[in-house]
């Protein structure tokens, strides 16, 4: 298991991106803290006032490190390549969203973005609007990519839609 330094950045399974804070044990009066155990502090780069605190070793959160630069672009390169997470039944669907979300990787957040753009335009033609489970995963899967490719290729989160639409279209 990777150990992870103050001052990187990693992707949690609940959290998304976050920034190591510190590495050690907790300063905290609390019974429900292990005072000699090691603890990550990190920062949610979606909530810099938030702390999150996670056991380091701990088997139940699920930590890895953030794309560099070269995956990021790679990444974005396979878009239109990646498949959707198409089910057409509407009970199980929600269920293929959570299993695809908890896989936490780019390429899972992109299957379900690409899911979402697809059903939307289809059900555009239609007269209806997504979901409110489709919105719900829409959102989870655009929050995670974006705050990681931010990180990746240091640009500012608002920028990294641009970013994918103009390397798309000149590639």
């Amino acid at each position: 298991m990777e150990q992870w330094k103050a001052g990187e950045y990693v992707v949690s399974e609940n959290s998304g991106v976050c920034k190591v804070l510190e590495v050690g044990p907790l300063d905290l009066n609390s019974s429900l803290v292990e005072k000699k155990r090691e603890y990550y502090t990190m920062e949610p780069v979606s909530n810099r006032s938030g702390r999150i605190y996670v056991p380091v070793g701990s088997t139940k959160s699920r930590i890895r490190k953030v794309m560099n630069r070269e995956a990021a672009l790679k990444l974005i390169d396979s878009m239109k390549d990646i498949d959707l997470v198409w089910v057409d039944n509407e009970r199980t669907r929600e269920q293929e969203y959570k299993n695809t979300i908890k896989d936490f990787s780019g390429e899972g957040w992109i299957r379900i973005m690409k899911t979402m753009y697809q059903r939307k335009q289809i059900r555009g033609t239609q007269g209806k609007r997504l979901t409110s489970i489709d919105e719900k995963y829409w959102k989870i899967a655009e929050k995670h990519l974006f705050e990681e490719l931010s990180i990746a290729l240091q640009i500012p989160y608002e920028k990294v839609g641009e970013f994918i639409e103009s390397r798309i279209k000149n590639s």
